[in-house]
């Protein structure tokens, strides 16, 4: 049987990015995608117009239908929205025993913010100490840490470590010559991910594929260096392939996986 990922994000209604980018991204490395919605959009790759967020409750039973017949392997969690769906996440989450990658989907490519400051403090908070992998970007890692634009990474990550989550891995943290470096950072120390850069200007989604596919190896049984560094390399050929729509366009997520 092919594990099971649960993605809960939500609704990007073009596909690119959200719960439905995750599901391609999950089936692609051969596993069973679950979804639940937390928030549904009014997005196109190049603009967000609204975000409505689904009821806590209505959240929760979406999650509990999921786990009450799926033997669910892996979490990814992506877009939470407010205070209260970050609460609701963290509260059905906990205890379960599982292996959650947090992309924290702070702003959308087209830079409209869906997380303000009382669900960052709950997501530091309620969700880390559950997390396996948080896998923000150069910026989200800052913001997320409550530190300046100026302010170091390796700082930013620390800060993360001490609310609880197990890993934090810095998407993009640096780019020279044409290879982009990831850091994962751990109690253990920090690794170095290298991977070829790819043109990713005006693409969405890149983020919701990444963690998806981090979350799916993980389910496989990979550890999280290992899962890390084969999600760099499925990026690669997905941006490689990336398919224009409107003002820009989405990473394909049919891409080849190297798994077994």
């Amino acid at each position: 049987m092919r594990p099971v990922v649960l993605s809960i994000a939500g609704l990007d209604p073009g596909g690119g990015a959200g719960i439905v980018a995750d599901i391609k991204a999950i089936e692609a490395h051969r596993c069973w995608a679950a979804a639940v919605a937390t928030t549904l959009t009014v997005q196109t790759v190049g603009r967000v117009d609204a975000a409505h967020e689904v009821p806590p409750e209505i959240l929760v039973a979406q999650i509990g239908a999921v786990f009450s017949d799926h033997p669910v392997a892996a979490v990814k969690v992506g877009l939470l929205g407010g205070a209260a769906t970050v609460d609701a996440v963290a509260n059905a989450l906990r205890g379960r025993g599982l292996p959650v990658v947090l992309d924290p989907v702070c702003c959308a490519t087209s830079g409209a913010r869906f997380l303000d400051d009382a669900a960052r403090d709950r997501l530091r908070g309620a969700l880390l100490p559950l997390v396996d992998v948080v896998t923000p970007n150069r910026d989200e890692v800052l913001w997320l840490a409550g530190l300046p634009p100026e302010a170091e990474i390796e700082a930013a990550a620390e800060a993360l470590l001490e609310d609880g989550a197990r890993h934090v891995l810095v998407t993009g943290a640096s780019a020279a010559n044409g290879v982009y470096e990831d850091r994962l950072f751990s109690r253990q120390g920090i690794q170095a991910i290298e991977h070829r850069e790819v043109a990713t200007d005006r693409i969405h989604g890149t983020g919701c594929l990444h963690s998806s596919s981090l979350a799916a190896q993980l389910a496989r049984g990979a550890s999280v260096s290992d899962a890390a560094r084969e999600a760099a390399r499925w990026m690669e050929r997905a941006l490689e392939d990336a398919v224009a729509f409107g003002d820009g366009g989405s990473p394909d997520a049919a891409a080849p996986v190297g798994v077994a």
